[in-house]
């Protein structure tokens, strides 16, 4: 920006780098549809008596569709977030808005992860003991 591109023009590959990554997934399993693995809705087809053909453009439609839908949130989200940091009549960057990654988050998720574990085995568990006392 103080470079005197505009904003637009400043913040365009941090956006392209963002949409690039965030549709990866999608157009990873799009590469490997059909030759690794055959999906269910066109698995159910074919077991149904469907023909391959018209079975394959429904999973191809499909495909697309979650596509699309990928690529147009994807760009809403990055969109939504390029003007939530750049003040837009002043072309300026709002550092205030930008905050530091918390340190440590894969240990909190973790430490998550393992007490909603425990809680639904102490739920199992005092389940089980209830319908055994009830009989």
């Amino acid at each position: 920006l103080c470079r005197g591109a505009s904003w637009r023009e400043a913040i365009l590959p941090s956006v392209k780098a963002a949409i690039s990554k965030a549709l990866t997934p999608t157009l990873n399993s799009m590469a490997v549809m059909g030759l690794v693995f055959i999906p269910g809705m066109m698995t159910g087809q074919l077991l149904g008596g469907q023909s391959p053909l018209e079975a394959g453009i429904y999973q191809i439609l499909i495909m697309y569709l979650v596509t699309v839908s990928g690529c147009l949130s994807a760009t809403a989200v990055v969109t939504m977030g390029a003007y939530a940091v750049i003040d837009t009549p002043n072309h300026a960057l709002r550092r205030e808005r930008i905050k530091k990654p918390i340190q440590g988050p894969k240990r909190d998720v973790l430490l998550a992860l393992i007490y909603g574990i425990v809680d639904l085995a102490f739920a199992a568990f005092d389940a089980a003991r209830k319908f055994i006392t009830a009989r």
